[in-house]
């Protein structure tokens, strides 16, 4: 990405090669088809991050996405941003 793009502007989509399924209290991102060969494993989530990923499906920008905490958590719009960015950086879109 340029410095000249709005990042804000960008939109996220959840990767389509995990599902997202929940066991015994644990959200958990597991790989599919061709991934499930070259991917050992799955990713554990939290279940706020488990929120944001089921939103992201049609898309969402950086700010839609700290909106939605925003709505959802009782957290300041600051931690809302930097949690979203944290998710971003370590989710695998």
């Amino acid at each position: 990405m340029s410095g000249k793009e709005n990042q804000a502007e960008v939109k996220y989509i959840a990767n389509s090669d995990y599902v997202l399924r929940e066991i015994a209290g644990e959200f958990m991102l597991i790989p599919t088809g061709n991934l499930s060969m070259t991917t050992n494993g799955v990713v554990t989530i939290s279940e706020s991050a488990a929120f944001l990923w089921k939103k992201m499906d049609e898309g969402k920008t950086l700010s839609q996405l700290s909106e939605l905490v925003l709505e959802e958590y009782d957290v300041d719009r600051e931690t809302a941003l930097t949690d979203v960015k944290d998710l971003i950086r370590n989710m695998p879109l």
